[in-house]
């Protein structure tokens, strides 16, 4: 059994799933962190059955996209 929580989904205006965000407060996030962040955010799709993601760093504004 797999489980999480999600920061945030958005919804399309016919109410299904858009996109999950993650929003992380690293400053200088390595490689390693970057990917294990990617790792988390695909289960959070495939459990919420979501086709984006977004890691938000808040600390720094950048933005990577995931998907399935």
């Amino acid at each position: 059994m797999r489980a999480g929580i999600v920061d945030a989904i958005s919804f399309n205006t016919d109410g299904s799933a858009e996109a999950v965000v993650d929003w992380k407060s690293d400053v200088e996030p390595s490689v390693n962190a970057i990917d294990h962040y990617k790792s988390q955010v695909r289960a959070y799709l495939e459990m919420t059955g979501t086709p984006r993601g977004l890691i938000v760093f808040a600390t720094t504004g950048a933005v990577h996209e995931v998907s399935l």
